[in-house]
C-alpha cells in the first residue's frame, strides 16, 4: 500500500499526526474522518437507559362476570342479566309502551338489582320506570311517609 496514509491505514493504532513519505510535511487523517470517528466513539459511549417495566395492579381489582344474557326485539322489547364473582346480580327487561301513538310513547323498564352488604348479605334493589318516573323498593331502602 502506497500513498500519503499507507502508514496510518497500515498501524492498528490511530496515528493523528504523520510525516507524509513524499512531501516530509506533517499529513494526518483528514479532519473530517477525524470528526466522524470522535462522533463515532461519543455516539457510542451514550446508551440510553433501557426501559424497564413496573408491574402495577389496577386500581380495582378485575372481577370477572360468571353469566350474562341479553336479548333484544325489533319491536323495542329487551332483557338482560348479568352475574359477577363478587355476589353483584343484574337483571332488567323493557318494552315501549303505546308503540307507534307518537305523543303516548314511552319506555318501560323493571328490574332488579343485588350486591354484598357490609355485612355479607345481600341487598336487593327492585324497581320499574314509566312513564310516571323511576320507582325502587328494597328491604333496606327508607320508606316514604304518606302524608
Amino acid at each position: 500500500m502506497r500513498g500519503p496514509f499507507s502508514k496510518w491505514a497500515s498501524s492498528s493504532l490511530v496515528v493523528l499526526s504523520t510525516v507524509c513519505i513524499h512531501c516530509s510535511r506533517p499529513c494526518g487523517p483528514p479532519p473530517l474522518l477525524v470528526l466522524l470517528v470522535l462522533v463515532g466513539c461519543a455516539y457510542a459511549q451514550f446508551r440510553p437507559p433501557v426501559p424497564t417495566v413496573q408491574k402495577t395492579s389496577p386500581p380495582f381489582p378485575y372481577i370477572p362476570i360468571v353469566r350474562q344474557s341479553q336479548d333484544v326485539g325489533f319491536d323495542g322489547t329487551f332483557t338482560y342479566s348479568y352475574e359477577t364473582a363478587n355476589g353483584i346480580v343484574v337483571e332488567q327487561s323493557g318494552y315501549l309502551k303505546n308503540a307507534g301513538q307518537k305523543d303516548q310513547e314511552a319506555q318501560v323498564m323493571q328490574g332488579s338489582y343485588s350486591y354484598p352488604g357490609p355485612d355479607g348479605k345481600p341487598l336487593t334493589v327492585r324497581y320499574f320506570a314509566d312513564e310516571t318516573g323511576f320507582h325502587a323498593e328494597g328491604d333496606h331502602l327508607p320508606v316514604p311517609v304518606k302524608a
